[in-house]
């Protein structure tokens, strides 16, 4: 399929851009980011760009804890078996059992720093979640894990002199010169710049907001993947969305996450009807891995023609709900919903994305001094479809490994390319891109969710297709445009590889395909060839 793809988004003659320096940019400020950062900040001088607050990142909603090996009868080899069961055959073996090692030591120290995480008879609390074999997961501030980690990280950034943080500047796109990095052109305080820098990382999280029905942030647009699309990088298994099973869905409320540790204390999910029906699925009932869940919900939904299915707390004191689950039980409260006595109206939204920049641990691309780390990168840690409570910590120990490693390798010397301009996206189209967004996150919704299937997907890169040729003459200014055309071609590049892999595996499912194939137990891979303007898309073994 012939389809033009720009390789700036903005016009620019870079000799006249205004142009500044830092030894390192970090491009996001999640936990992979912000960790990363943090190991680099006595030996360089690190610049964080991000375009809203931290607090406006998924790693600070973040509900679900870290897990690790803490337990008396775990160990890092059971949670590596987990990671790797969950994964569906895709997880590469040495990145599993890299990170599943490191995950204790980490979380002691942490613990060990911190008295925020929960305790029960002056113990560390574990719990369990979905796809885990036992209770390994530990949890902050009751489900507030993901903001209590990062306050702590911000904290520590705040107070480093070493790490400038730069809020509302979007970084557009990536400039590589002869195989290396250059620099980036960032949008900042309404005009373009031109940042060089001897090492970049990519974390700006995933592309949740594709879809119409989404966990994610309005910021997580997948930004870091389209620039790196872009650059010429390849990103690696984009076909796998996870979907989160149990998502406040009440009318005019946002899409509120429900953690998974409500089922882990025993949380029970029935149908409009009352009938708990997930055992009949799987013996694990609502602790099986998220995709088998979410597609029995959808299915269940479509069979009792309902808008949603039901989270069941009763059981539990409001004393014990508001102690053990603070943030669930007080956003149900405000809107009108007593969760002790009251069940909670639930149905799957688009949460995580396995896949990302093709990365080798800790997060090397094939272009010099660009790294990815976090959610952006694929490590093949989560294979095809991501364990509960492992991405907090792919985030922690990933980006202070990534950060070791651009310690030892050192910063690319770099200079402005001479010369190098570029027309963009440009024209007078009248194109309302605030509508196309919002059809490309419906249509991905209707044709490229939970299931799946060829007609569907071929419709959805036909129209996908389309919106990308009319936005190439479309005058793109605004953040909002800028995200939008990342999102249409990430939505692209995931209905493409969706296409490819005709089989059912982990997070992806196709209904005219419903069994895992053996010639599919590799991982895709994708790249933009510009010479002939179409997807080049190829295959990777499994690392054992």
């Amino acid at each position: 399929m012939q389809i033009r793809l720009p390789r700036y988004l903005l016009p620019f003659n870079l000799t006249q851009l205004p142009h500044s320096r830092v030894e390192v940019a970090v491009i996001g400020a999640g936990v992979a980011g912000l960790r990363c950062s943090l190991r680099l900040a006595d030996s360089y001088e690190v610049e964080i760009f991000a375009k809203g607050s931290p607090e406006k990142t998924n790693t600070w909603h973040a509900q679900g804890g870290v897990a690790a090996a803490l337990a008396a009868d775990d160990s890092a080899e059971k949670h590596a078996q987990d990671s790797l069961k969950t994964g569906a055959g895709l997880s590469d073996r040495p990145v599993v059992e890299k990170v599943t090692k490191a995950a204790p030591e980490l979380i002691r120290k942490l613990v060990s720093s911190e008295p925020v995480f929960n305790r029960s008879e002056n113990r560390l609390s574990l719990g369990r979640e979905g796809g885990h074999s036992c209770a390994r997961v530990v949890h902050a501030s009751g489900d507030a894990t993901g903001r209590e980690i990062s306050q702590i990280l911000l904290d520590r950034v705040k107070n480093s002199p070493g790490i400038n943080l730069n809020l509302n500047s979007m970084v557009v796109d990536l400039v590589i010169d002869q195989g290396k990095i250059s620099g980036i052109l960032v949008v900042r305080n309404g005009r373009l710049e031109f940042v060089e820098t001897g090492a970049l990382v990519l974390a700006t999280g995933g592309l949740g907001q594709i879809y119409r029905e989404t966990t994610n942030c309005v910021g997580t647009t997948g930004d870091a993947m389209a620039m790196a699309l872009r650059s010429g990088l390849s990103l690696q298994d984009m076909e796998f969305i996870q979907f989160h099973p149990t998502v406040l869905y009440l009318p005019g409320a946002p899409r509120f996450l429900i953690t998974e540790a409500v089922r882990g204390e025993g949380g029970i999910i029935r149908d409009i009807s009352g009938e708990r029906f997930l055992s009949s699925a799987d013996p694990r009932a609502e602790l099986a891995p998220r995709d088998l869940v979410s597609r029995e919900i959808l299915q269940r939904m479509i069979l009792t023609d309902s808008s949603s299915v039901y989270l069941d707390l009763t059981e539990f004191s409001t004393d014990w709900l508001e102690n053990r689950f603070p943030t669930v039980f007080s956003t149900c409260q405000s809107y009108g919903l007593d969760i002790s006595r009251e069940l909670i109206p639930v149905r799957p939204c688009a949460h995580y994305s396995m896949g990302g920049v093709l990365v080798e641990l800790p997060g090397r691309t094939a272009v010099e001094g660009v790294y990815a780390v976090g959610e952006t990168a694929s490590t093949g840690f989560h294979g095809a479809n991501r364990l509960a409570s492992n991405s907090l910590l792919e985030g922690l120990v990933l980006g202070d490994s990534l950060g070791r490693e651009i310690l030892q390798v050192g910063l690319v010397k770099t200079s402005r390319p001479a010369g190098l301009k570029s027309s963009g996206l440009t024209g007078s189209r009248n194109l309302d891109l605030v509508d196309v967004r919002k059809s490309l996150q419906s249509t991905m919704w209707r044709y490229a969710g939970i299931l799946r299937d060829r007609d569907r997907l071929v419709r959805a890169r036909e129209s996908i297709a389309r919106w990308i040729e009319l936005t190439a003459t479309v005058d793109c200014r605004t953040p909002a445009d800028l995200e939008t055309i990342n999102m249409l071609q990430l939505g692209l590049i995931v209905v493409n590889q969706a296409l490819l892999r005709r089989e059912s595996r982990g997070a992806h499912f196709r209904t005219d395909f419903q069994t895992a194939r053996d010639k599919f137990r590799c991982h895709s891979t994708v790249c933009w060839d510009f010479q002939e303007n179409c997807l080049d898309s190829g295959w990777r073994a499994v690392e054992q």
